[in-house]
């Protein structure tokens, strides 16, 4: 990453009257400073990788997810 105090983000979720809504933070986050000199080399016995949701939804975390 690029600094050691880079943000997470974050999603909440409201209740009012029982209906739930939904805020995200994730603007300037980590994810979002993601390269992909970051990634480390994984080796042959990986099989799977599993990701957080928020942090697919964007660039560049999205195009380095699919080039890995």
């Amino acid at each position: 990453m690029r600094t050691p105090r880079s943000p997470d983000d974050a999603g909440l979720v409201r209740l009012t009257n029982g209906q739930a809504t939904y805020t995200f933070y994730d603007e300037n986050t980590a994810g979002r400073m993601l390269t992909i000199e970051d990634l480390p080399e994984l080796g042959l016995e990986i099989e799977a990788m599993l990701f957080g949701a928020i942090s697919l939804i964007s660039d560049p975390a999205v195009l380095l997810t699919r080039s890995s």
